[in-house]
């Protein structure tokens, strides 16, 4: 798959270190990824953090490159999650647009 991408890492997965024998007294929490937009093909669908008091939900949109129309749209509880969902659903897009062809 060939996506073009603005955010390519992430950073917000990093790990703090397991010591043996050790406690870690305070870990710093990652920042959470910024808004982040694919495209594949004629396709572009949009990552978007909604960070409020009772948790985090990232919404995804798909659309056609220069349409307002909304093709598909979800949510997912994690970004990782979220951008499995759209890189699959802009995959099975393209594929079908190129089936069409």
């Amino acid at each position: 798959m060939n996506l073009n991408q603005q955010q390519l890492s992430f950073p917000h997965l990093s790990q703090p270190p397991v010591l043996k024998d050790r406690h870690v007294a305070a870990t710093k929490r990652a920042p959470e990824p910024p808004n982040t937009r694919l495209a594949v093909g004629d396709y572009i669908a949009d990552i978007l953090l909604d960070a409020r008091p009772d948790g985090t939900i990232y919404h995804w949109i798909v659309q056609r490159v220069g349409s307002a129309a909304i093709i598909q749209w979800g949510q997912e509880y994690t970004f990782e999650d979220a951008y499995s969902a759209v890189s699959a659903y802009l995959e099975k897009l393209n594929n079908s647009e190129k089936e069409k062809a």
